[in-house]
């Protein structure tokens, strides 16, 4: 049985800024040499990147698309064109992760991956850990309300 939640890996990033995906995750995402992805940092504090698929880009779109305008949603919009890149898988589910982004995104040489359905997160290790570690007993009550 496949669960609704994703999953997280533990990955490196190489001396060239390449990423390599994991079987899981290139499985899940169907994600086969030549496949576009699109990458945009996400500026919550801590910063993250968020990877998705073409289909997952599209869909993205079409959700921010129908929201009503405004400055806001014209800021985002250019935030987007100044921000996100495009890069191709290779034949080993590696993808390469633009300086500019992994300066944003504050990602060193380890990472973690959660993949999250709408899209792939990948997060320096610290962050994810220093903004869930206080957070910790809401989840145990959630847990524990559920089971």
């Amino acid at each position: 049985m496949q669960g609704t939640f994703g999953e997280k890996h533990l990955h490196g990033i190489d001396p060239k800024g390449r990423l390599q995906l994991s079987r899981q995750i290139r499985d899940q995402l169907k994600l086969k040499k030549g496949d576009r992805l699109h990458l945009l940092p996400n500026i919550e504090e801590p910063p993250y990147l968020e990877v998705r698929t073409g289909a997952q880009w599209e869909e993205y779109e079409h959700r921010f698309l129908n929201q009503a305008p405004g400055d806001l949603k014209r800021d985002f919009v250019r935030f987007v064109q100044l921000h996100l890149e495009t890069v191709v898988a290779d034949s080993q589910g590696r993808i390469i992760l633009p300086k500019s982004l992994r300066d944003r995104c504050q990602l060193d040489a380890s990472v973690v991956v959660i993949n999250m359905k709408a899209c792939v997160e990948v997060w320096n290790p610290k962050h994810i850990e220093r903004r869930y570690a206080e957070m910790a007993n809401a989840f145990k009550h959630v847990n524990n309300s559920f089971f």
